[in-house]
């Protein structure tokens, strides 16, 4: 499959050129404080919301982006498409996971990245959600499909601290429409 990107070499990093699909996406973030991006796999979610970030954060309207995303994607996808693109290289990125997750989470990073299975620990530090205006996005937003779950019931309680959210999926109805329910209940 080819690079769903096009691509231009300055100093090292490309820098990201949206496709018109992406640069849609990006528009509708913009747009919309409370809204999804339901792509299918490997056509760029990430890179789009990396995009609209940049936009909010450099216009003041926003000031850090918290991510729950599952392990891999928390270690993996997020640090590195930061690194790849010449756009995001300035923006900082803490992993809120095992030991260290305390330290992680008092340093001053632009981006937060914890997976799911740490909504216990968030709950007892949401204090750093107060100072500052958040984005929240659930990338891969059908692990918060069931409604009666421990992880849904705690972000739900929790979702007054974020000014815009944001679901990224590229499977949104796995199992059937009751599988939205409590994903668009997150944003609405």
């Amino acid at each position: 499959m080819a690079r769903p990107f096009k691509v231009a070499k300055v100093s090292g990093s490309p820098k990201f050129h949206p496709r018109s699909y992406q640069a849609d996406g990006i528009k509708f973030i913009l747009e919309n404080p409370h809204c999804g991006l339901f792509y299918p796999p490997g056509l760029g979610k990430t890179a789009t919301t990396l995009a609209a970030f940049k936009v909010l954060k450099d216009g003041g309207y926003v000031d850090k982006m918290f991510i729950i995303a599952p392990l891999r994607v928390c270690h993996m996808v997020w640090p590195a498409e930061v690194k790849d693109w010449l756009d995001f290289e300035h923006l900082s990125v803490g992993v809120l996971h095992g030991a260290k997750k305390d330290q992680v989470l008092n340093e001053d990073h632009d981006i937060y990245v914890m997976n799911p299975e740490g909504i216990k620990w968030l709950e007892a530090n949401q204090k750093i959600f107060i100072k500052e205006r958040w984005v929240l996005t659930l990338d891969e937003s059908t692990l918060w499909k069931n409604a009666t779950s421990q992880r849904f019931k705690k972000l739900k309680k929790m979702i007054h601290h974020f000014d815009r959210r944001l679901l990224l999926t590229g499977t949104p109805v796995p199992r059937g429409l009751i599988n939205l329910w409590s994903q668009l209940f997150l944003l609405d």
